[in-house]
């Protein structure tokens, strides 16, 4: 039995609110997926343009070597600076907020 005909199996057993469950949810996935799919030339490049996993790992190696990022002691060297100065912003940021905050109450 092919899973149409088993859904086809399911429905004719099922009750007509059930039935109205199970046509909302193929209507919305349909829906869902009418938006996501390609209405245009230019939609169906942007999908071809996306790179694969291994495309955007590859990619990213070579940005590294290039800026000299060369071995994983300097990656990781690297994303301890970012996560510093993330850090540093976000505490610049709460201490604004605060001043700001601060400063409307005063006013």
């Amino acid at each position: 039995m092919t899973v149409r005909e088993q859904l086809l199996k399911e429905i004719a057993q099922s009750s007509d609110a059930f039935v109205e469950e199970v046509l909302n949810f193929v209507l919305f996935t349909k829906s869902r997926r009418s938006e996501t799919s390609p209405d245009s030339e230019a939609d169906s490049q942007q999908l071809e343009d996306k790179l694969t996993l291994e495309e955007l790992q590859q990619q990213t190696q070579d940005a590294l070597k290039e800026a000299g990022y060369d071995t994983r002691e300097k990656i990781v060297h690297l994303v301890q600076e970012v996560k510093r100065e993330m850090i540093i912003e976000r505490q610049n940021h709460s201490n604004l907020v605060a001043d700001e905050t601060s400063k409307q109450l005063t006013d």
